[in-house]
């Protein structure tokens, strides 16, 4: 949907969503039994970016956000 058909549905429907962005550095491997490293590299971070869309009926007394979407 639309960014306008979405906050105009939103104020019909007393539905608020918010959209984070998360930006982190993570480093991945994979070791053996013996704690040796067998796949990636402990010193070798990769950057990642997610983008998550969370919704909440704000009619609701439940203070729970949903997430209905994510991307990056």
């Amino acid at each position: 949907t639309s960014p306008q058909l979405g906050r105009y549905l939103g104020a019909l429907y007393n539905v608020a969503e918010i959209t984070v962005s998360f930006i982190s550095e993570l480093i991945s491997v994979v070791k053996n039994s013996d704690g040796e490293v067998i796949e990636g590299d402990e010193k070798q971070s990769k950057r990642q970016k997610d983008v998550w869309t969370f919704s909440k009926d704000l009619t609701s007394q439940d203070p729970v956000w949903f997430l209905v979407a994510t991307g990056e």
